[in-house]
């Protein structure tokens, strides 16, 4: 590629364009035309050689020529709620994030004067990561999100979160609920946090399962009780356990992520697990 100095002896000492100094004897660069045609030339190659025929109507070509250069980040796509991908043209393949949505905590049954109940929280939902060529995906395709699993009602496990998916091609399948346990108050018990989703299906570039929630720990009358917390997921924000009050647990707040667990200490009322976060799906195109 040319500078302009190679076209003119009025360029500066980098062949640069130069706005000169008349009163010390600097001329300005002269404008000529083979300059001119030496930038015309290499726009006219950037748009024909990416395949595109001039068009003196278009003045957006060279930004289309661009686009069409490999490896090109072209848009991004979230998806937090189930639709329909279409692809955005010039895509040659996407790489796609995906987690699955997190497990509900468990809830907590009424108890009596002598016994006591906890619940674990949810296990977060698994994730994947894959590249996928845009021939696989076709003109459009459906894309399913996990919900977050509900909180048990009372004394019952939280409900599993559902599976994300993109078509037939990935699944990150979503975590399971808290389990719940009501026993004797006259020792410490324990009951399990829910299971992490699945092996996910589909990440050739990258898949995890998600990970257990937490325990719900009852230690004595005297010193209390507390609900497991969610599991996080890689998006974070894992629900929180409640304390013997039953009131200060939280559902999952980031994608995929399981919900509090719940307790109750001797002679208290029944009360539900805390939900947990849905998944989401993400799509980077590339040119």
């Amino acid at each position: 590629m040319k500078k302009v100095g190679s076209t003119t002896d009025t360029a500066d000492a980098n062949g640069e364009y130069t706005n000169g100094n008349v009163a010390n004897g600097i001329s300005p660069t002269i404008i000529n035309a083979e300059m001119l045609n030496t930038f015309q030339r290499e726009l006219v190659n950037a748009v024909e050689g990416s395949g595109i025929t001039l068009n003196p109507d278009d003045d957006s070509q060279l930004l289309k020529a661009m686009k069409k250069t490999p490896g090109l980040l072209l848009n991004t796509v979230v998806f937090t709620t189930s639709g329909t991908y279409s692809p955005t043209a010039g895509t040659r393949y996407i790489i796609v994030e995906a987690v699955g949505g997190g497990g509900g905590g468990g809830g907590c049954s009424s108890t009596t004067d002598d016994n006591a109940a906890v619940s674990g929280g949810g296990g977060s939902g698994s994730y994947l990561k894959a590249k996928i060529g845009i021939a696989s995906i076709g003109n459009a395709a459906v894309i399913s999100i996990g919900v977050g699993g509900a909180g048990g009602v009372g004394g019952n496990t939280g409900n599993a979160g559902g599976d994300t998916k993109l078509g037939t091609l990935i699944t990150a399948t979503g975590g399971k609920g808290g389990t719940s346990l009501t026993s004797s108050a006259s020792s410490a018990f324990i009951a399990v946090g829910g299971a992490p989703g699945s092996m996910p299906t589909g990440g050739n570039l990258l898949l995890t399962q998600g990970s257990r929630g937490g325990a719900g720990l009852f230690f004595n009358s005297s010193t209390g009780a507390v609900g497991g917390d969610g599991a996080p997921s890689q998006y974070g924000g894992s629900g929180i356990g409640s304390g013997s009050s039953g009131s200060t647990g939280t559902n999952g707040s980031g994608y995929g992520s399981g919900g509090g667990g719940n307790s109750r200490q001797p002679s208290s009322e029944a009360v539900n697990g805390h939900d947990g976060a849905p998944g989401v799906l993400i799509i980077y195109e590339y040119s």
